[in-house]
């Protein structure tokens, strides 16, 4: 018979054996404090601090994906997120739309996106 609380166990000790627990906790502190921000400049609105927790679930997440990921296969992503990156910047002067007076963002009619977060990623990922 298959043991599956001893399965269980091992695959849990595979998802978090290369977890740095120190750096992890000092993330969650510091999320710890962006919600109490939110919350307390957003006081009526629990709305907006329930999503901004939801977005931090989702970015650990992606964090962890990332994180497992060997060095080599990120630098495979460099150039080709970098060049994305650029268009979409060109497409912002060209096609951006302005939104309390700048123009920093692309509408996908469905959603609007911010190509200055997308170079936040693959400027440093061209320069390593």
């Amino acid at each position: 018979m298959i043991d599956v609380i001893g399965y269980a166990r091992r695959g849990m000790r595979e998802l978090i054996a290369h977890i740095d627990f120190p750096l992890l906790l000092i993330t969650m502190t510091i999320m710890a404090v962006g919600l109490a921000t939110v919350n307390s400049a957003t006081y009526d609105s629990a709305h907006r601090m329930l999503a901004q927790a939801g977005n931090m679930g989702v970015a650990l997440v992606v964090m962890w994906f990332v994180a497992r990921l060997p060095p080599h296969k990120l630098m495979g992503f460099a150039i080709p997120l970098y060049v994305v990156g650029l268009l979409l910047l060109v497409a912002v002067f060209m096609f951006g739309i302005k939104v309390n007076g700048a123009k920093r963002w692309l509408s996908l009619g469905f959603t609007r996106i911010q190509p200055s977060e997308i170079m936040k990623i693959a400027m440093p990922l061209m320069l390593a």
